[in-house]
C-alpha cells in the first residue's frame, strides 16, 4: 500500500490518531475525526494517508506540502525560512521535524510531490507566484480560477476539513435565545500584501467599539499586545516601516479595548450565544477561498456576516449569510441593517444555513469523503 503524507510548516511527529485535535495545522481547532475519515476513504483506493511523522521520504511515497516557501526562487526568503526552521527545531525539539527533500524535482516530475496552495495571496504570496509552479506536474488548489483538472486540481482542505455532527446541528438555539448580538473570534494579526482584509477588520472592530460597544464582543489571542505580522518577508525594509507605522495607529484604536473579552478555549461556546458573527477572511481577492470560519458559524447556528471570496455566492446560497460588500464597506449601513432584521427573518436565515449543511450538494466539496476523492483524483489523473 502506497503512502500519501501531508506535510505542513511547523510539522510535528504526531500521527492522526495521536490526539483529538490537530494543533499544528493552519486551523487550530480541526478535529482529527475529519482527518480520520479522509484516511478511511483514501484506504478504499488502496493508499495509506497520514501526517508525515518522520523526516525521511521513502521511494514511491507521495508527499502533499502546504506551501511553496520550500521551493521559492527568492534567495533572501529561503535564508529566512532556513533560520525559522532552525528556531522551531530549538523551541519544539522533541516534536518538530524538518523534512529535507533531496530529490524533489524528480518527485515533482513523477507526480509524487504535490503542493496544496493552502493559504491565500494575502499571507503567502510565494504560493501564487507562477514561477514557483513550473516545477510541479500537479498542484492542489481551492482557487476556482486556476482549477483545470490537468495541472491544477480542486481541493478544499482549507475549510477544515469540515466535520458535521447532525445531533449538534439539531439542537442549535434559536437567535432570540442568544445573548450576544454580534461577535468576532479573531487573532491580532496584520500583513500588507495586496488583497488583505486585516486592515478592514481593525477599522470595523474599532468603529464597533466606539459606536456600538454594548452590541459587539471580540475574542481571540494577542489583542492586549502589538499585532503579529503574518506572511513572508517580515524583515523587508518596506514591511518594517509599514508595520512600525501601523503599530502606532493600532495603539490609538481605543474602541478595540472596549469590546475585547479575552481568549476562548472553544469558539463554539461564543458562536452558540451569538445571533450574528463577523466572518472576515484574510483575503478579499482569492476566488474560492472559503475557510472554516464560515462553516463554524453555520454549525453553531450563528448567522455569518461575511467578507472574503469575491465569488462567495457561487460557493454557498445567498440566503444563509450577510454579505458585507452589499453595504459598500460602510460600517453604519451594515450595523443599521443588522439591527433591522426581525426575529422571524433571523430564524429563517438560521434554518436556511442548517439545511444547507444537512442537504446541499454545494457542501460536499468540503466533506472528508470528497476531499479524499479530490486527493486521489490528482494523484491518479
Amino acid at each position: 500500500m502506497r503512502n500519501i503524507y501531508l506535510y505542513i510548516e511547523n510539522q510535528s511527529s504526531k500521527k492522526i490518531k495521536d490526539s483529538p485535535f490537530r494543533i499544528d495545522t493552519p486551523n487550530q481547532q480541526v478535529s482529527n475525526i475529519s482527518y480520520l475519515r479522509i484516511k478511511e476513504e483514501i484506504e478504499k483506493f488502496g493508499y495509506n494517508f497520514d501526517f508525515l511523522g518522520r523526516s525521511k521520504i521513502e521511494e514511491n511515497d507521495i508527499l502533499i506540502i502546504s506551501n511553496l516557501q520550500f521551493f521559492s526562487r527568492n534567495i533572501f526568503l529561503k535564508i529566512l525560512i532556513h533560520f525559522k526552521r532552525k528556531l522551531l527545531k530549538m523551541i519544539n525539539n522533541k516534536d518538530y521535524i524538518e523534512v529535507k527533500i533531496k530529490n524533489w524535482k524528480k518527485m515533482s516530475v513523477e507526480g509524487r510531490l504535490i503542493p496544496y496552495l493552502w493559504e491565500s495571496r494575502a499571507v503567502q504570496t510565494e504560493n501564487w507566484n507562477y514561477k514557483n509552479h513550473v516545477f510541479f506536474k500537479k498542484i492542489l488548489t481551492w482557487d476556482t480560477n486556476y482549477q483545470d483538472n490537468i495541472k491544477y486540481f480542486p481541493c478544499y482542505l482549507q475549510a477544515g476539513p469540515l466535520y458535521l455532527n447532525e445531533k449538534e446541528i439539531d439542537i442549535t438555539p434559536k437567535p432570540e435565545l442568544r445573548k450576544i448580538f454580534l461577535s468576532a473570534i479573531s487573532h491580532n494579526k496584520i500583513t500588507f500584501n495586496d488583497g488583505e482584509l486585516y486592515l478592514f477588520r481593525y477599522e470595523l472592530f474599532n468603529w464597533l467599539g466606539i459606536n456600538q460597544s454594548d452590541d459587539f464582543e471580540l475574542y481571540g489571542g494577542g489583542w492586549n499586545g502589538d499585532p503579529e505580522y503574518v506572511g513572508e518577508n517580515p524583515y523587508n525594509i518596506k514591511n518594517i516601516i509599514l508595520y512600525k507605522n501601523f503599530t502606532k495607529k493600532y495603539k490609538k484604536m481605543n474602541g478595540i479595548k472596549y469590546i475585547y473579552k479575552g481568549v476562548v478555549d472553544n469558539k463554539n461556546k461564543i458562536l452558540e450565544k451569538s445571533k450574528f458573527s463577523l466572518c472576515i477572511e484574510n483575503s478579499g481577492n482569492s476566488y474560492g477561498y472559503l475557510t472554516e470560519k464560515f462553516f463554524d458559524c453555520l454549525k453553531a447556528g450563528s448567522i455569518p456576516v461575511y467578507l472574503g471570496a469575491p465569488n462567495i455566492r457561487d460557493l454557498v446560497p445567498e440566503n444563509i449569510f450577510i454579505d458585507i460588500r452589499k453595504f459598500n464597506y460602510n460600517f453604519n449601513s451594515l450595523y443599521k441593517y443588522l439591527r433591522e432584521i426581525d426575529s422571524k427573518s433571523m430564524n429563517i436565515m438560521q434554518e436556511n444555513g442548517l439545511n444547507f449543511l444537512r442537504n446541499s450538494s454545494l457542501i460536499r466539496n468540503y466533506l472528508p469523503e470528497n476531499i479524499a476523492k479530490q486527493i486521489i483524483s490528482a494523484i491518479e489523473n
